[in-house]
C-alpha cells in the first residue's frame, strides 16, 4: 500500500461523507463531488474485498478496456446493476466509471437504467483535451 504524502503515518482510514450542507467531503474534510465520493467508496470497497493490489489494477483496465470499447462500438457506457433498479453500490460503481472515463478524455452524460436488460447506460463523447 502507498503511504499518502499527507499524513506521516500512512493511509487515514475513512471514507467520504456528505455533511449536514449537502456536500461531499473526503478523509481530510475537502470538499469533493458526488462522483469523486461515489468512485472512492468503490474503490476503497474493491480494495478491502480482494485484498491484492493486482486484482484491483486488473479491474481498473478491465473497466478502461469497456469505457473504449463502448465509445467505438456504440457512444455508450454501460454496466450490468441491480435488476430492481440503481443501487447505492452500482452509484458508486457508475460513478468510478464516469471518473476513469474523464482521465481517458471523455465525457459521460447522465446514467438512465433499462429494466428490460438491467443495464444502466450513458452517452460517451471524446472531450477536446
Amino acid at each position: 500500500m502507498e503511504i499518502s504524502p499527507m499524513r506521516p503515518g500512512g493511509e487515514l482510514k475513512g471514507v467520504p461523507v456528505q455533511g449536514l450542507d449537502g456536500q461531499w467531503y473526503d478523509i481530510y474534510g475537502k470538499k469533493i463531488s458526488k462522483d469523486k465520493a461515489f468512485a472512492n467508496l468503490f474503490w476503497k470497497k474493491q480494495e478491502q474485498k480482494f485484498k491484492n493490489e493486482k486484482f484491483v489494477k486488473q479491474l481498473k483496465e478491465t473497466m478502461e478496456e469497456n469505457i473504449e470499447t463502448g465509445y467505438k462500438n456504440s457512444g455508450k457506457l454501460g454496466s450490468f446493476v441491480d435488476p430492481k433498479g440503481i443501487t447505492q453500490e452500482d452509484k458508486e460503481k457508475l460513478s468510478a466509471y464516469r471518473l476513469l472515463a474523464e482521465e481517458l478524455g471523455y465525457q459521460v452524460g447522465e446514467y438512465k437504467f433499462d429494466s428490460n436488460s438491467f443495464i444502466a447506460s450513458a452517452k460517451i463523447d471524446k472531450t477536446n483535451k
